[in-house]
Order: C-alpha cells, then sequence, then structure tokens
C-alpha cells in the first residue's frame, strides 16, 4: 500500500532545512533535493499512513479505497494529516531538538483523527454525509393509535395506555 503523502507534500507543508535537519544523523542538513528521495523520510510517511488507517478504519467508517480515492480538499486534508504525523515521527527520532515543536504536530494530528473518527468532521464522501445525520424512523403517534394493539380492542379488560406506563420516569 502507498501512502497517502509524498516527500514533496512533506516538503511543501513543512520546512525543507528542518526536514533536512531531522533526518540527518550526523548533524549535517540534508538537502532539499536528495530529501525527496530519503529512506527515512518514506518509512515515515509509510508509518504515518498506517496510523491514519488505524484511527479511520475502525468502526467501518471508511475503507482503504475511500481514503485512497479521495480529491480536492478531502485529498489536502488527509495528505496534511499524514504529513502532520509524519513531522512528530520525525521528531521522535531526534527528541533533543524542538519537543515543543513535535507535541504541537502531535497535537493537531491527534485532534484531527479523533474528529474523523468519532464523526464530528467527515471527508466528503457520500456515505459519509448520509451517516452525520441520522434518521430516525418509526411509527408516528397516528400509525400507532391504528395497530389495534388488544389493550385498545379490549379496553374494558386492559387499563388505559397512560396508566399502564411507569410513573416514575419523566
Amino acid at each position: 500500500m502507498a501512502a497517502y503523502a509524498t516527500s514533496a507534500d512533506l516538503i511543501k507543508l513543512a520546512d525543507s532545512r528542518t526536514i533536512g535537519r531531522l533526518v540527518s544523523d550526523d548533524g549535517s542538513v540534508v538537502s532539499e533535493s536528495d530529501l525527496a528521495s530519503n529512506a527515512k523520510i518514506t518509512e515515515v510517511l509509510l508509518v504515518a499512513s498506517g496510523e491514519v488507517d488505524a484511527a479511520l478504519l475502525t468502526g467501518d467508517r471508511y475503507s482503504a479505497a475511500n481514503l485512497s480515492g479521495l480529491t480536492g480538499n478531502a485529498a489536502s486534508l488527509l495528505k496534511a494529516i499524514t504529513c502532520d504525523i509524519a513531522m512528530m515521527r520525525l521528531f521522535m527520532r531526534r527528541p533533543g531538538l524542538d519537543a515543543e515543536m513535535a507535541n504541537r504536530y502531535h497535537e493537531v494530528a491527534r485532534s484531527h483523527l479523533d474528529r474523523l473518527r468519532k464523526g464530528e468532521d467527515v471527508f466528503d464522501l457520500e456515505s459519509q454525509q448520509a451517516k452525520r445525520h441520522p434518521t430516525i424512523d418509526g411509527p408516528t403517534a397516528t400509525d400507532y393509535e391504528t395497530l389495534n394493539l388488544m389493550p385498545e380492542r379490549c379496553y374494558h379488560y386492559y387499563p388505559h395506555r397512560a396508566d399502564r406506563l411507569p410513573t416514575d420516569r419523566h
């Protein structure tokens, strides 16, 4: 499975100098041209995509086909979430560099994922738009009156409906 964002997307959404410092293990800054093919960035983006899958595929709210088929603004949001998680992971590789920035990336990514997981935010999919506004169907008061239930037919034997309901509940 491919990552939801590419290294080019990550470079567009975050400072390439910071990324260059985060992927370097010898203290030098990796140039922007070398970041596109950096194996650490590729792996971090795959891990971030796996975290998105783990969060959003629970409860059958989304499928992998839904997420990989997103277009427009929804696809851009998915890339941004993936890149935020990837940046958090890159900061975890170098914990002494900027812990505050790592925490901000972590909070933003988790907030997006939690809101999507709970259904407070949804991607622009027809199935998700329908789930966002639940419908309530059931018998109306008129339907209930015309059910011809036994207590209504034998009204001399059974108590009235209002008397049958529990009186201690509101």
